[in-house]
């Protein structure tokens, strides 16, 4: 295997480009919000119909994650993710034209699949040119462009939404995203690894076998439920029923929480550098992990500002989940190196996809038992939410074990 000499300069160039593509994922999954009467209005929908569309894009995305993954590790970035960008703008292109919702929702799912590949190219290019003592700190800034991007593309797309009609604002989105595939085609290398003679499942393969992304995967995806839990759909209800807090103060705690998020994904790639450690960065975040949603569940009564400290702290110390997909492409060959991503992303896809309506399932469940209402009292948040105290100290365990099982080069 050999992978092609560029300049320190054009290994830069190639991660902006593919930090742009990431960009721009973020930008398909929040331009509908933008425009959400145009498009009810267009395909005559209703919220439930307006929810299934815009969740076909996420559909897709987590589906198509291991088969894009498997894709760049054969064909490399360049054929794979000029392709995917071709797909995703045709089908934003095309919107305004459709009247089929059943039309629209294939668009949208084929959105999703043109973008599967976007932190995958990231993480590619991440683990191709630039040495080993960068890949964490890299990984932390792409973590916090894309956590960027959801603020700056709503700001921004509102600006565009309020000088043109909803068809320009369309035909916008779609031509960044041609633009994108035109960087891509021309500046990345024909292969960016030499797999020619690999088979398009043995990546796969030789990450499936490994034990050690198994477990580096559930590590991940058990570090990152609580924050998704409470950063996407259950943070709000949770702040003003337990802390009586009115609707800006829970606004207020739960950017707290996305805030942490960013800067934390910069600091533990950083800590990460400092102690030439993956391991250790890990398991220092799951045990402030497990004190901030101690407090946040025990404590909350205390202040105001001591939820916002707390939920701060939540989602500082979530973000060094994204260490682990530096700890998979270590453990992993190099021509593996977007399988294991893919992986790792897949099984964070599918706990929250688990245990996202289960959380729902036991607040409805234990509401209906003990007072047959359907408002859900703080006790029952406390309850059921203390159930990722006992997730992180399961999580905490793999790493020990994990600690164990892996040379000391890797981790």
């Amino acid at each position: 295997m050999h992978t092609k000499e560029i300049s320190t300069k054009q290994a830069y160039g190639l991660w902006l480009i593919a930090s742009g593509l990431l960009f721009y994922e973020i930008l398909l999954r929040v331009f509908p919000n933008i425009i959400v009467k145009n498009l009810q209005a267009h395909f005559h929908l209703d919220a439930t119909g307006l929810g299934i569309f815009s969740a076909s894009f996420i559909l897709a995305y987590g589906i198509m994650q291991i088969p894009v993954g498997m894709l760049i590790d054969k064909y490399g970035i360049r054929l794979v993710l000029s392709l995917s960008m071709l797909i995703a703008s045709c089908n934003v292109f095309i919107l305004p034209y459709i009247h089929s919702i059943w039309a629209a929702r294939i668009a949208r799912f084929l959105m999703g699949a043109g973008c599967a590949g976007a932190f995958l190219a990231c993480m590619q290019v991440i683990r191709l040119y630039f040495p080993t003592h960068l890949r964490a700190i890299l990984t932390g800034v792409t973590v916090t462009i894309g956590a960027l991007a959801g603020f700056v593309c709503n700001a921004g797309l509102i600006w565009i939404i309020k000088l043109a009609d909803w068809q320009l604002f369309i035909w916008v989105i779609a031509a960044i995203g041609l633009g994108l595939m035109l960087l891509v085609w021309l500046f990345f290398p024909k292969y960016s690894v030499s797999t020619k003679k690999q088979s398009l499942v043995s990546g796969l393969l030789q990450v499936l076998s490994n034990p050690l992304a198994w477990f580096i995967g559930i590590i991940c995806a058990l570090m990152y439920l609580p924050y998704a839990m409470f950063n996407d759909l259950w943070g709000q209800s949770f702040f003003r029923v337990t802390d009586h807090l009115n609707v800006i103060q829970a606004g207020i705690v739960i950017s707290a929480i996305w805030l942490g998020w960013v800067i934390g994904a910069i600091f533990w790639g950083w800590l990460s550098f400092q102690l030439k450690s993956l391991l250790k960065p890990i398991v220092s975040s799951i045990f402030l992990q497990i004190l901030a949603l101690l407090s946040l569940l025990f404590l909350h009564k205390l202040s105001f500002y001591m939820d916002i400290v707390m939920a701060f702290s939540l989602g500082f110390s979530a973000s060094a989940m994204n260490l682990c997909y530096v700890f998979g492409q270590r453990i992993n060959p190099k021509q593996s190196a977007s399988s294991s991503t893919a992986m790792i992303n897949s099984l964070v896809t599918l706990g929250v996809i688990i245990y996202l309506p289960f959380t729902g399932w036991l607040l409805s469940t234990l509401s209906a038992s003990v007072k047959h209402i359907i408002n859900i009292s703080p006790e029952i948040y406390v309850a059921v939410f203390s159930s990722f105290v006992f997730i992180l100290l399961f999580c905490l365990m793999l790493t020990f074990i994990l600690k164990r099982l892996t040379p000391a080069t890797v981790g």
